[in-house]
C-alpha cells in the first residue's frame, strides 16, 4: 500500500497541497472487463492482504487492486478474517463461545446437509406440507424418477412464541407491570396460585422504581433472569449473571411457524455458527490476472488524474 495514495490527485487547501483521497474509481471503469482476467480463489486461514499480494503479484502494494477487484471497501473486515480472530469477535459481541453457540438467530432449510432420495411413491405418501421441500428428477420420458431436497433457502426468525405460566408471592414488577416473585438472590418461586404471564426477552424487572434484572431467555421450565444491580456474581463462562431462575407451572403454545411434521427439513443457526459462514463466505474472492496488473495501475493513475 505504500505507493497507492501517490496515484491520487492533489488539491489545494488553505495553502496546503494534500492528496484527494475522496478520489475514487470502481473496476467498471477499468478496461479489463474480459471475464478470463479474473479467476477465483479461495483466501487460507489467517492470510493478510499483504501476504496475498506478494504472493500472487510479487509486490505488496497491490492491496489496493485485490480491494477494488472485490468490492472491499474496510480493509479491517471485508477481507476474511482468520478462525481465532473470528471466535475473538464472537467473544466481544456475546460473552463467550458457550452463549454464541445457544444463541438462536434463526431457522434455515437445511437442504444443503441432506442427500436424501426418495422414489415417485414415498414422494406421494408425503403430507402437503412436506412436498413443497422436494422437487423431481426426470428421465428422457419427462417422468419423475427420483425425488431430491429442493434447494430453496427459506427463513423463519422464530420457530415458536411460547405464553409462560409462572406464579409469585413477594412482588416484583416488570416494566409491563406484570408482578413475579424476588427470594434470595432473585430466585423466582412457585406459589400456589398462578397467574398467566407472558415475558418478552428483555423485559426489565424493577423493584421500587429500580430496575434490577432482565429478562433474558425461557424455555419450558426456567426464565433466565440476569442481575443488574448492585454486584453481579461473575460466570467465566456466561458473564455477568446472578445464576436466577423462574420455575414455571405450565406453558402453552400461542403461534408455531414451522408446523412439528416439517421440522426435519429445517435446522437452527446460531450466532456462532452465523458469524463464521459469513466470515467464510467472504474467503472466496477473484483475482485479477498477473499480467494486467501493471497496465491496470496505469489505467487507475490516468483516471484519478
Amino acid at each position: 500500500m505504500t505507493h497507492f495514495f501517490n496515484k491520487f490527485p492533489t488539491l489545494t487547501y488553505a495553502n496546503t497541497t494534500a492528496i484527494n483521497l475522496l478520489a475514487r474509481v470502481n473496476m467498471n471503469k477499468i478496461s479489463m472487463q474480459n471475464k478470463a482476467a479474473y479467476y477465483a480463489y479461495s483466501v487460507p486461514d489467517g492470510t493478510r492482504p499483504d501476504n496475498l499480494s506478494y504472493n500472487y503479484y510479487d509486490n505488496p502494494d497491490y492491496v489496493w487492486l485485490i480491494n477494488l477487484t472485490n468490492q472491499i471497501i474496510d480493509p479491517y473486515y471485508d477481507f476474511p478474517l482468520s478462525y481465532d480472530d473470528v471466535n475473538s469477535l464472537i467473544i466481544n459481541q456475546y460473552g463467550s463461545i458457550s452463549t454464541a453457540q445457544k444463541t438462536i438467530l434463526f431457522f434455515r432449510t437445511n437442504y444443503s446437509s441432506d442427500d436424501s432420495i426418495i422414489s415417485p411413491g414415498a414422494y406421494n405418501n408425503l403430507t402437503t406440507g412436506e412436498k413443497k421441500y422436494w422437487e423431481p428428477q426426470i428421465n428422457q420420458q419427462n417422468q419423475a424418477v427420483a425425488y431430491i431436497r429442493k434447494p430453496e433457502n427459506l427463513m423463519q426468525v422464530t420457530n415458536q412464541c411460547i405464553q409462560l405460566n409462572i406464579s409469585y408471592s413477594n412482588q416484583l414488577l416488570t416494566q409491563s407491570n406484570y408482578d413475579i416473585t424476588t427470594q434470595d438472590g432473585y430466585d423466582i418461586t412457585l406459589p400456589e396460585q398462578a397467574p398467566v404471564i407472558q415475558f418478552a426477552i428483555g423485559d426489565l424487572c424493577v423493584q421500587n422504581n429500580v430496575p434490577i434484572a432482565t429478562v433474558t431467555a425461557s424455555n419450558s421450565t426456567a426464565l433466565i433472569v440476569q442481575h443488574i444491580a448492585g454486584t453481579p456474581t461473575i460466570d467465566t463462562v456466561s458473564g455477568y449473571f446472578s445464576g436466577a431462575s423462574a420455575f414455571v407451572s405450565s406453558f402453552t403454545t400461542l403461534q408455531t411457524n414451522i408446523p412439528s411434521v416439517e421440522a426435519k427439513y429445517w435446522s437452527p443457526v446460531s450466532a456462532y455458527d452465523y458469524m463464521h459462514e459469513q466470515n467464510a463466505q467472504k474467503r472466496n474472492i477473484k483475482l485479477l490476472d498477473n499480467k494486467y496488473a501493471a497496465q491496470a495501475t496505469k489505467e487507475l493513475k490516468n483516471l484519478l488524474q
